[in-house]
């Protein structure tokens, strides 16, 4: 794709008010022509309409620099957007206090589910609201679809619940949402009247409450803190580390059995943690059966620096389990979890209680991050989180393929 192509598929985002999308286009360009005033000036543009206006200033500066040393009128259409901008009143929002951000599930596997309440308490911090969580029924975690079922594995993430705005009308971001409907599963989630509105749309709203129910990752927000945030320059994963550590501490008995886990199965020997996913991963990764060979050889590669090294292996297909232990022997340990024959996800199977998958996962999880080495597929939300709740030692921990929580989600913003 030629720039100028570039250029007019971001035109055409921001026409239609794909700001999401249209960001996304427009950082793709920058990283491929950092030195082409279409980038920052359509930056400018963007932050204009999200009323981001320190940030459109920046923005402004930096396509002002690249002008200057281009040739005269080489790009008369920036020049005179230049020119509108500075027309444009710096009308800035006055935000009542107190104001919430109610996180609602975002409906997809568990931390997918998890990196968007990170994303959205970013928002939240970012936009000066007080989060709170409402996962309903729609979560595949919760076997009581009227309760706030994130509270059956974390801590509440404030003191806020939603009765502390029971009697607010008319003042929900975005208006489909009102205080009779804030319960609702799936209203206008992918389409219709205020569909698909990701983290962005948020960041300059008044209304003093707001409602984030599309999926945000934190990749999206981090290049819009600004310098006085306390996480402004540190990379997304570190950012997402530091707001877990912040926010997120399992439910007590969520945290008993995780630690009766590791305390039965962890001894003195070593533990190479290993994560296979299911081969269903394939309808997001095309190479996942690729990757899922490549780690027989990288785990004998670790036996024979550490013969002593005990297996920790997580997967939710209960093939690998076989074939794993048939060649690895005992040293293999694993969790009693829940797992699929064949290449059905998981979370559609027929289950006693959608609460103990969400259970399952977390055990998994953390015991993953107590061990002394890690292997697993980044394409999945697994071994991603598994850095997130540990600070690895350099070369202790391995991923195949690229970091999800780095790769910019390209459908979610297609429209």
């Amino acid at each position: 794709m030629s720039r100028i192509d570039a250029v007019q598929l971001v035109i055409a985002a921001i026409n239609r008010e794909n700001y999401g999308g249209a960001e996304m286009l427009t950082r793709q360009l920058r990283s491929e022509a950092p030195d082409y005033p279409w980038g920052p000036f359509l930056m400018a543009v963007i932050a204009n309409h999200l009323r981001a206006f320190d940030a459109r200033a920046l923005w402004v500066a930096k396509t002002t620099a690249l002008l200057e040393q281009s040739e005269a009128d080489a790009f008369p259409d920036i020049t005179q957007g230049l020119d509108d901008l500075a027309k444009s009143l710096d009308v800035g929002i006055t935000l009542a206090q107190p104001s919430w951000l109610i996180i609602k599930s975002w409906g997809y596997g568990f931390w997918a589910d998890i990196e968007h309440v990170l994303a959205s308490l970013l928002l939240a911090e970012m936009t000066g609201r007080t989060p709170i969580t409402l996962w309903g029924g729609n979560s595949y975690y919760t076997d009581d679809g009227t309760a706030d079922c994130f509270q059956a594995f974390f801590n509440p993430v404030s003191t806020a619940t939603l009765d502390d705005f029971c009697d607010v009308d008319g003042l929900f971001f975005p208006s489909k949402w009102r205080p009779e409907n804030l319960r609702q599963d799936g209203l206008n989630v992918w389409e219709g009247m205020h569909s698909r509105l990701s983290g962005l749309y948020f960041l300059n709203r008044p209304e003093p409450v707001a409602i984030s129910d599309f999926f945000t990752q934190v990749l999206e927000l981090v290049p819009w803190l600004s310098e006085g945030h306390w996480l402004h320059g540190a990379d997304v994963m570190t950012v997402m580390r530091r707001l877990y550590v912040k926010y997120l501490t399992l439910n007590p008995a969520v945290q008993t059995e995780v630690d009766r886990f590791i305390d039965a199965n962890f001894g003195e020997a070593p533990v190479l943690g290993v994560h296979v996913r299911n081969e269903d991963k394939g309808r997001e990764n095309a190479a996942i059966g690729d990757e899922n060979a490549r780690i027989p050889e990288m785990i004998e590669r670790r036996l024979s620096q550490n013969p002593a090294l005990r297996i920790f292996l997580m997967s939710d297909r209960d093939s690998v389990i076989k074939s794993y232990t048939s060649r690895f022997g005992d040293r293999v340990f694993f969790s009693d979890s829940s797992r699929t024959s064949d290449e059905t996800p998981l979370t559609w199977l027929e289950t006693k209680s959608r609460h103990r998958l969400g259970v399952e996962i977390i055990k998994d999880t953390y015991a993953a991050a107590a061990c002394d080495y890690f292997i697993g597929n980044g394409s999945s939300n697994i071994p991603p989180m598994v850095l997130i709740l540990k600070d690895w030692q350099d070369g202790h921990f391995e991923m195949i393929g690229e970091n999800s929580k780095l790769q910019r989600n390209w459908l979610l913003h297609d429209w």
